[in-house]
């Protein structure tokens, strides 16, 4: 994935995210934005970990004895 579409998707998250804040959760802006980055860290942190986690242990199995 390019840097270009990695942009195109976060600025899109983040315009889907800004208007459910608007329309739902009715949050000032800057508090929503803030709680929709602590949330996005928190998923990337875990789905970078499980990925870590697949890939260590595809290396252990593949791994000469």
């Amino acid at each position: 994935m390019s840097m270009f579409q990695l942009t195109s998707i976060v600025i899109a998250l983040v315009a889907l995210f800004g208007y459910l804040n608007h329309k739902l959760i009715k949050l000032p802006d800057t508090i929503g934005m803030t709680a929709v980055g602590l949330v996005a860290i928190a998923l990337s942190g875990k789905f970078i970990r499980v990925i870590s986690i697949r890939r260590l242990r595809a290396r252990m199995i593949d791994a000469p004895t």
